[in-house]
């Protein structure tokens, strides 16, 4: 459910097509890109290493995406 949502998120924000993919583009993706990764990787590790149920984990992720975004 975390991958599927990361996914949608990468997908609205990153351009269709690979000609869009600039240098100076992709500085600018970055900005968006490094918080996604970062929410998911770290609600992956709580989920996985740690065994948070998802009940926390989700409503977790989900202020912390609202505060960062």
């Amino acid at each position: 459910m975390i991958a599927v949502s990361a996914l949608v998120i990468l997908r609205v924000s990153l351009p269709a097509w690979p000609e869009a993919m600039s240098a100076t583009a992709l500085a600018g993706y970055a900005e968006v890109l490094w918080p996604t990764v970062a929410l998911f990787v770290g609600s992956l590790v709580a989920m996985l290493k740690y065994r948070i149920d998802v009940v926390w984990i989700i409503p977790a992720a989900g202020l912390c995406g609202f505060l960062v975004f």
